[in-house]
């Protein structure tokens, strides 16, 4: 099973595509992601979507400990958020929380920084991205030494993305 959750309006073949009853226009099951438990099982599925949608639900970390219950062991969880440091992740009123590359090094093995219990994840990876696709991110992607500006300049990406492992 595969789960794309917080879906929107991007309804994925090959995926149970899962948002709001009120919101999502292109779901097979309308849940309240707030609301736990999420109705699968535990250890139900192989791989978890969640692309543009932590960033919008209150305390993430009970969200991602709610994926590892659901994923099998050696389950994929992936996607992306926006990254904290972008003009995306805060112009938009309904994000409630601010990622960056080092947000979830807490869930993860052999992550630098606080761990919480046992690692979760493994991770596959935790990168920065950018868009490309007006004519402002064409011309800021052309800025030579950005992984190391983006320490002192904002917007020098736009996203987190992720791949972790359940272990």
């Amino acid at each position: 099973m595969k789960l794309n959750l917080g879906c929107g309006s991007k309804n994925l073949p090959g995926y149970i595509n899962v948002d709001h009853p009120r919101t999502a226009t292109a779901k097979d099951v309308a849940h309240d992601l707030e609301k736990l438990p999420w109705p699968f099982e535990d250890n139900s599925a192989d791989e978890i979507l969640m692309q543009d949608a932590l960033e919008h639900l209150t305390f993430p970390d009970e969200k991602i400990n709610e994926v590892h219950r659901i994923l099998k062991p050696g389950g994929v969880f992936w996607g992306g958020v926006p990254y904290a440091h972008s003009d995306g992740a805060v112009q938009a009123l309904e994000h409630r929380w601010f990622f960056t590359e080092k947000s979830f090094d807490y869930l993860c093995e052999g992550r630098s920084g606080y761990v919480l219990g046992k690692p979760l994840f493994r991770v596959q990876y935790i990168r920065l991205a950018t868009a490309n696709n007006t004519p402002k991110t064409k011309l800021r992607n052309l800025i030579p030494f950005r992984s190391f500006l983006r320490h002192w300049l904002r917007n020098m990406y736009d996203e987190v993305e992720f791949k972790l492992i359940k272990i």
